[in-house]
């Protein structure tokens, strides 16, 4: 199965999965998939997590001068 980063597919599929329930072809497609995946989904993570933490530092930067 192909790599799948696209939130909303993954969704679907977990949906999918939950229907056809533990040993159907949705749930191992599911599962293979999220394996397949989960390596450019955390790198995506780290990637909004350092964006965000780096957007907390502006905004203290931002409070310290108005203050």
């Amino acid at each position: 199965m192909a790599m799948v980063t696209n939130f909303d597919q993954l969704k679907q599929m977990h949906q999918a999965a939950v229907v056809g329930g533990a040993k159907s072809k949705a749930w191992i497609d599911f599962a293979v998939t999220m394996m397949d995946s989960f390596p450019a989904i955390y790198a995506r993570a780290k990637r909004v997590n350092e964006a965000l933490s780096n957007l907390r530092v502006d905004i203290d930067k931002i409070k310290k001068e108005v203050a």
